[in-house]
């Protein structure tokens, strides 16, 4: 749809665009994460000898 294929979204605003659709997905993935007893045991210093 923008400058490099059909034309429809011209330059820069593309660009912009496809930054700020990223930027939402990046956002929401990270707060959909979990956390786990290893995840908190890293994040604690705690670390299991194995």
């Amino acid at each position: 749809m923008g400058s490099l294929g059909m034309g429809y979204i011209q330059y820069p605003w593309d660009y912009l665009i496809a930054l700020a659709v990223s930027m939402v997905f990046f956002i929401v993935s990270v707060r959909q994460g979990f956390e786990t007893k290893e995840i908190r045991q890293v994040k604690e210093g705690n670390l299991p000898i194995e």
